[in-house]
């Protein structure tokens, strides 16, 4: 799993850093031509940036436990030890992928941006993902149902205090999928703009996020 590094100084950490995952078939770099690292910095100039390319192609490859667990050993796991705050932006199957691994690593991280997250396959065909029982690990025995285990966490997340924030655009093919998400998110914050599943809505739900002053809420 490649990753970018965009460090504010060379020599020293920032206070915190924000990982940023693209969608299907979307270039890392995207997220710098879009603005959205100068933008960070704008609003909260102490972040430092891993753009990470999780080569997704398919919708099947969010799904699968080992990009989570990869994603995890290669750019969570060694951020951990390096910062004390950290952050997480996904756009469409990168939201689902940022979500897998809040399930499946729960309170690892301080909060996520969620940008027209994929709501998961079974979710778009109106089939119920919610079942009784606890998520497994993607380290642990057996199979994993990323999308239940998604689905599980936003439901029982009672003891978790990582910060959602959720952004889409109301003409999104997604939408239906997502207020469905937003129900689960009572206590967390949801933006819905006149948009559709494109760069433009998703640059201005940024700076929504940015502008909400919640990164730097405790």
């Amino acid at each position: 799993m490649q990753v970018l590094h965009d460090r504010i100084d060379p020599a020293r950490h920032a206070s915190s850093l924000m990982i940023m995952l693209p969608g299907a078939l979307q270039d890392p770099e995207e997220f710098r031509r879009a603005g959205f690292v100068d933008a960070l910095r704008g609003y909260h100039p102490d972040f430092d940036v891993a753009l990470v390319d999780p080569a997704l192609q398919f919708i099947g490859d969010a799904l699968e436990p080992a990009t989570v667990r990869l994603l995890h050993e290669s750019v969570v796991k060694p951020a951990l030890a390096n910062y004390p705050r950290i952050w997480m932006t996904g756009i469409s199957l990168g939201g689902f992928l940022a979500l897998s691994h809040a399930a499946c690593y729960p309170g690892q991280l301080k909060g996520l941006c969620l940008l027209a997250p994929y709501p998961g396959t079974r979710m778009r065909r109106q089939e119920p993902v919610l079942q009784e029982g606890t998520p497994a690990s993607p380290d642990g025995e057996g199979g994993v149902d990323l999308e239940q285990s998604v689905w599980h966490w936003l439901r029982c997340r009672e003891q978790d205090a990582t910060r959602l924030w959720l952004g889409y655009g109301a003409q999104d093919r997604f939408a239906d999928g997502l207020r469905k998400m937003e129900k689960w998110m009572p206590q967390q914050r949801a933006e819905v703009i006149d948009g559709g599943h494109d760069w433009d809505a998703w640059q201005r739900l940024w700076d929504a996020f940015l502008r909400s002053d919640y990164l730097r809420q405790v």
